[in-house]
């Protein structure tokens, strides 16, 4: 076997690991919990890193990988509106405009590899190896560049990738149990991996991504915290250690990942944003909106029209059994014989099909357990917009925003939301239109997640507080905050210096100068010159590069997934929590 002193690959490694959180991070490592942490904290440089508006996953990694803000590369959400309708689809790589990171390097003949990361289906050629992250529907050959790297992973690992399957509601020890094995199981598959392509298919630049941080702050942190609304005391002495040890297995995991590099490498250590409890409150946006008069359901299922109540009780119901009885393969089957049932069932599900659109001025997609923004019903730009542009939006806009700010913490009564954000306040570039028209701020302060407005409980309040109530479905009981963590370790780097806030889209021109790469002229992101020391910072000079014509090439198809990978990415995003 070679030894990492003999090889010059990789220079860079770049780990990512979601949701990570400095709140976690520096009590635990100064209290000796994590020593890698620990090192990487006095041997280099950190800071906390501001994510995307909102702080969502899918937004956040695009970021990283571009440089550019949404309004650039398109990307605002897992989900995105249809282009002609109102029903959203799952949006993944495809739905991506512009070059990334790894396309950069690449043609700059600096070789990448690149396991795990985000909204990277389909893979792109690059100059080495890809291998797509949570947006790839299954495991197949399609999820990997070049191809036949598939095979080769699979002789090695039995399988590439590796996703949580549904394990039901954490609500026994077994359960709880299962989930915690499995997410130490696919680090382990996702560490092991990276290793043997370190040493099997050496490269410049390596990045792999860690997901386990997230998913178990999202359905552990009840147990960990007695401040926590909905605090299990019960199932705490069993589980309030959980986050904990799966920070443990990340500190061993970079640890080893260190190990295998040579002398002179550099190491980035990024989250795409950041954690926090929740605050026990469940907002049903569409509900508000259709007491604000600016939302309407056709005639035939007014909220108090108890056939179709009961219809929705129903759907909900059903729905439980059949992610619990249901295998994937089952699902996909269904999926392939009845091409239209998922999007038919989520329309009803989520109450879609319910909005009369001719009568409609503002509506929001109830899918995603995050609330994904406020949409205009404008002319011309929906199928049946009914919102001339101009005047009349203007005044609906800033009419809409007074009255979100009126809403009131059911605890407290005081204020909810603390900031609504016009798209144009967040996001600049070629696809705004892309992105909805306002945002709700549900991650700072008193935070809230989105719920279903037009279920069995379509007549009670816009908003409600659960605290005090055990948590017995699959509910997020952490969430995500704007600030993520941001470590940069190696030779060209400070020692013990701690940065300013800085955005998420400044990583990628940060390391395309540390590996003497022009960069981009239409990158967002600034090269972080505060965290090199004043030698490296003399010896290397930031190069610029204008980009040919063509730069935009690859844009979004028509179709992000065909039904059966739909439905099978909607099952991936259920079994996270990111779907109720």
């Amino acid at each position: 076997m070679r030894r990492p002193q003999d090889t010059v690959q990789p220079k860079a490694l770049i780990i990512g690991l979601d949701a990570a959180t400095f709140a976690l991070i520096k009590p635990w490592a100064q209290a000796g919990h994590l020593p890698t942490f620990q090192r990487l904290l006095t041997e280099g440089t950190h800071g906390e890193f501001l994510s995307t508006i909102p702080p969502v996953t899918a937004p956040s990694w695009t970021s990283f990988m571009t440089g550019k803000n949404p309004g650039k590369h398109g990307l605002y959400d897992f989900i995105e509106p249809q282009p002609d309708g109102y029903e959203p689809r799952y949006a993944n790589a495809r739905s991506r405009f512009g070059k990334t990171l790894w396309e950069v390097l690449s043609e700059e003949g600096v070789s990448v590899g690149v396991l795990n990361v985000p909204m990277t289906y389909p893979p792109v050629p690059v100059r080495g190896y890809m291998i797509s992250g949570l947006d790839a529907p299954d495991s197949s050959s399609a999820i990997t560049f070049p191809p036949e790297l598939y095979q080769e992973l699979t002789d090695q690992f039995g399988k590439v990738s590796q996703q949580i399957r549904f394990l039901g509601y954490l609500n026994t020890d077994e359960r709880r149990t299962a989930l915690l094995r499995a997410l130490a199981d696919m680090s382990a598959h996702y560490s092991a991996m990276t290793q043997y392509l370190i040493e099997r298919h050496p490269v410049d630049v390596v990045m792999v991504v860690f997901t386990a941080t997230d998913t178990v702050q999202h359905f552990f942190w009840h147990y960990m915290d007695p401040a926590h609304p909905q605090y299990d005391a019960g199932a705490a002495e069993n589980y309030r250690g959980a986050i904990l040890q799966v920070y443990q297995q990340m500190d061993d995991i970079i640890g080893q990942l260190m190990a295998c590099l040579p002398a002179d490498a550099t190491v980035a250590l990024m989250s795409d944003h950041g954690g926090a409890p929740t605050s026990a409150r469940e907002f049903y946006l569409n509900r508000y909106l259709a007491e604000l008069g600016l939302l309407s359901l056709r005639r035939h299922s007014e909220i108090w029209y108890a056939p179709r109540a009961l219809l929705q009780s129903a759907m909900k119901k059903l729905d439980v059994v059949f992610r619990k009885t249901l295998t994937p393969q089952h699902k996909e089957r269904i999926a392939s014989w009845f091409p239209r049932l998922r999007q038919t069932w989520e329309a009803h599900s989520s109450g879609l099909s319910q909005i009369d659109w001719q009568r409609t001025r503002a509506y929001g997609h109830e899918i995603l357990t995050h609330p994904s923004g406020i949409w205009i019903n404008v002319k011309g730009r929906r199928p049946q917009g009914i919102v001339q542009p101009g005047a009349e939006y203007e005044a609906l806009v800033q009419w809409l925003m007074a009255r979100l700010y009126e809403l009131q913490d059911p605890l407290t009564g005081k204020q909810l939301i603390n900031r609504v954000y016009r798209k144009e306040e967040i996001y600049h570039g070629p696809y705004l239109e892309r992105a909805p028209d306002l945002t709700l701020e549900w991650w700072d302060g008193v935070t809230f997640i989105a719920r279903r407005s037009f279920t069995d409980r379509a007549t009670e309040q816009a908003i409600a507080y659960v605290g005090g109530q055990p948590i017995t479905t699959a509910t997020w009981s952490g969430s995500h905050t704007l600030n993520g963590i941001l470590m940069l370790w190696g030779k060209p780097f400070q020692v013990g210096k701690q940065l300013a806030p800085s955005a998420i889209f400044d990583l990628a021109p940060t390391l395309l100068y540390v590996l003497g790469v022009p960069i981009p002229h239409d990158m967002d992101g600034r090269v972080l010159c505060e965290a090199f020391t004043e030698a490296f910072a003399a010896e290397h000079v930031v190069l610029r590069r204008q980009d040919v014509e063509g730069d935009q090439q690859h844009s979004p198809r028509e179709e992000t997934y065909s039904e059966a990978e739909a439905a099978q990415m909607a099952e991936r995003l259920r079994n996270l929590g990111y779907i109720e």
